[in-house]
């Protein structure tokens, strides 16, 4: 509890688990809509969706409040997810990576790119549509000034995070 207020673990979701969360909010029929126009960000349908999502996270999570972090390059995260696909490593805290050298494919490269791409027009539909403004963290700001970055969630989520804790953060990461 902070200042009498009940917090939880922030849950984190892709855009492709929102079809199951307006589902599991008793938002069906959404659900089904969205189901059907997941590749377009741009159908007709979404202000409603989008809407519909609202209420099910809210059913969900009272008051949530949004962090929207997001790769400023869609093609280096889809590089990056590919070799996480055929490493089965999907992330490094310490800095240290032991992968298989990657196959790059490029139609997989280029289905990846525009997958995200897609994402990232639903999750900014998604807020405009519902006049939300998240918190925005850009990859490179997260991966360049971790402790910073954590801190500026921490204010704008309303929950301060201690000198402790991000001196533990701010550590150097162990390179090999």
């Amino acid at each position: 509890t902070v200042t009498g207020v009940q917090t939880c673990a922030l849950p984190i979701l892709f855009w492709l688990d929102t079809p199951n969360v307006l589902a599991g909010g008793d938002e069906a029929q959404a659900a089904k809509a969205l189901r059907d126009v997941l590749v377009d960000p741009d159908s007709p349908a979404m202000p409603l969706i989008n809407r519909a999502l609202k209420r099910a996270i809210e059913r969900l999570i009272p008051a949530p409040r949004y962090v929207y972090l997001r790769r400023e390059d869609p093609l280096a995260q889809a590089v990056s997810t590919l070799i996480a696909a055929q490493s089965g490593n999907w992330r490094s805290t310490d800095g240290v990576s032991v992968a298989p050298v990657p196959v790059y494919s490029f139609p997989a490269l280029l289905a990846l790119t525009g997958w995200f791409v897609r994402c990232d027009r639903h999750w900014e539909a998604f807020f405009r549509d519902n006049g939300i403004r998240p918190c925005l963290v850009g990859y490179r700001e997260l991966e360049t000034a971790l402790g910073a970055t954590v801190n500026r969630i921490g204010e704008a989520l309303g929950s301060p995070v201690s000198a402790k804790a991000l001196a533990l953060l701010d550590r150097p990461r162990r390179s090999e």
